[in-house]
């Protein structure tokens, strides 16, 4: 008899798996409750919503942004849930729960530490280290869907070229994010998620990109800093998504953790078609 959704969540995960998403979970949802009240009263929020962030932190933080952050950010705690109530042939019921430990605490460090807490504003370097993070964990969402991929079809795949998939799964998703960013500061009212504005980086505490803008005079630096800015941003975005993807392919060659034991798919595939043909060779040579 097939399990319902809840008794998937129950049996797919460990106690101490649900123990440790409650933590981050109780974590975002202060910050979605103190959000909404400084949403309220903007200009004397509650006590209690000042506890972590500052209203007055920086001009680029407002209510509504916040507010926004919070909603998108919010779901993705509860991602891997969300997925058992999929349909029963959709391949994302096939990911593990492995998925939710990493993205849970991606979702905390941008969504409650960088935006709520004001890291991103307030400590330069934060924004250079969740990319990084980003681009291994992305890749460890590429492997975990060719896994989940496989044990869909029941078809075994050589393990190298599951981690070329789950590095280039990563830079599909550093280019779409970077190409999102680009939309949104074409049509949002003061976007400047690609800092685009080195007036409001420096208001910002950014304006230290990981790359170095490019030569030039003592004279001309500082022009040539403005010029270039918002290119730095968006090419040190790149290089850093691509440093944490890599690294972390090349973690998984040495300890491919689905690729390795009894539940090893490639195994349990490859002796599914050997005794196929096994059977179909047996029973030709009987007739």
């Amino acid at each position: 008899m097939a399990q319902t959704p809840l008794q998937r969540i129950r049996t797919g995960a460990k106690p101490w798996q649900f123990v440790y998403w409650w933590v981050a979970r109780l974590c975002f949802i202060y910050g979605f409750i103190c959000t909404i009240f400084w949403s309220i009263f903007p200009q004397s929020p509650p006590s209690f919503t000042t506890l972590v962030t500052d209203p007055n932190q920086t001009s680029q933080v407002t209510p509504s942004k916040l507010l926004l952050m919070m909603i998108i950010y919010l779901p993705v705690c509860f991602i891997w849930e969300i997925v058992q109530f999929f349909p029963e042939k959709n391949v994302f019921r096939q990911m593990s729960s492995y998925v939710q430990n990493l993205t849970i605490p991606f979702a905390l460090s941008t969504g409650f530490f960088g935006a709520f807490v004001n890291f991103y504003y307030t400590v330069w370097w934060w924004d250079d280290v969740i990319h990084c993070i980003g681009g291994a964990l992305c890749a460890m969402l590429g492997y975990e869907l060719c896994v989940a991929m496989q044990r869909k079809g029941k078809q075994a795949a050589p393990l190298s070229i599951v981690l070329l998939a789950a590095a280039g799964m990563s830079f599909i998703i550093g280019t779409g994010w970077e190409l999102f960013e680009f939309t949104f500061d074409q049509i949002t009212p003061g976007g400047d998620t690609q800092h685009w504005s080195y007036l409001l980086a420096q208001e910002a505490n950014q304006v230290r990109p990981f790359f170095s803008p490019g030569p030039g005079s003592p004279d001309d630096a500082l022009s040539i800093f403005r010029q270039r800015f918002a290119l730095m941003d968006t090419m040190s975005d790149i290089f850093l998504n691509a440093v944490g993807a890599v690294a972390f392919s090349l973690w998984l060659r040495l300890r491919p953790y689905h690729h390795r034991g009894p539940n090893n798919p490639n195994v349990l595939f490859a002796r599914r078609e050997s005794s196929k043909e096994e059977i179909v060779q047996a029973v030709s040579e009987k007739n």
